[in-house]
């Protein structure tokens, strides 16, 4: 899996030097999409980690815990979960998340005309078939499924999956078009100049979830240490080599094309 989480580990490393300005990020190329779970790649993945989350994500060693909710209870039966959301949750344009928001969200994920990547994944075509949802009260949803999976709560954590993020009703716009992501991360969408840069800002309002003040994959400690994101898209490997040289770049994803691992390299200190 292909994340970079800068609030919780990049930034850790810069934070020293990185105070109340921005850390500015080299990639090879530009966002697909700002619509989470559409048209996506790691570039993409990248950058919309920090501006959504799901209702679970992954830890590092694979386990898939809560984060935008307090539990996750599974029926007997595995043929129902029920989601306890958190009650310091809010969105980036101050709105507190609700279950109706969470119900909005699935309908419009399961809806054709959304071209969510993970569709088949959970409309009776793939290992998970949800079958319904409803708000319990305001703060609980419940989930049916056709027949158990145990790969249910790992399908939505997925990167490919835009995390099943959990965005505002207010990112879509009246007419129905996808205006730009509110989510509930560390970071808020600021400005995209396509084919140049993505800025993030920082989301002063953020709560981190519950752990033990560690990064954890996307479940750990999460705080915004910046006041943005800058990712400057430069294809070319010897300009993002000099850039981190002269200290212009602070960081750059690294991914050989001849080989299947990719490396995050930092300017020299």
């Amino acid at each position: 899996m292909k994340t970079i989480l800068l609030a919780s580990t990049m930034l850790a490393v810069l934070a020293g030097t990185a105070a109340a300005r921005d850390i500015v990020v080299a990639q090879s190329s530009d966002l697909r999409s700002s619509n989470p779970g559409v048209n996506h790649d790691g570039n993409t993945d990248s950058i919309i980690l920090h501006i959504v989350e799901g209702l679970v994500g992954y830890a590092n060693n694979g386990e898939v815990k809560p984060l935008l909710v307090e539990s996750v209870d599974m029926a007997p039966d595995g043929l129902s979960y029920t989601f306890k959301l958190r009650g310091d949750v809010k969105f980036h344009n101050g709105k507190p998340l609700t279950a109706d928001d969470v119900v909005w969200n699935w309908n419009r994920y399961m809806d054709p005309a959304t071209k969510w990547t993970c569709l088949k994944d959970f409309d009776g075509n793939g290992a998970a078939h949800v079958t319904g949802i409803k708000a319990v009260d305001a703060s609980t949803v419940a989930m049916t499924l056709e027949k158990p999976s145990a790969v249910f709560l790992g399908l939505m954590s997925r990167p490919e999956c835009g995390y099943t993020g959990i965005i505002s009703p207010d990112s879509v716009a009246a007419d129905g078009t996808f205006a730009k992501p509110i989510g509930t991360g560390p970071f808020q969408w600021d400005e995209w100049k396509k084919g140049e840069y993505v800025h993030l800002a920082k989301y002063d309002a953020y709560v981190s979830p519950k752990n033990d003040g560690k990064p954890d994959g996307v479940v750990g400690s999460k705080r915004p240490l910046v006041d943005g994101v800058k990712f400057m898209v430069i294809p070319d490997a010897s300009t993002v080599k000099a850039g981190l040289q002269s200290g212009v770049l602070d960081t750059a994803e690294i991914s050989p094309i001849s080989s299947r691992s990719s490396r995050t390299a930092t300017r020299p200190s």
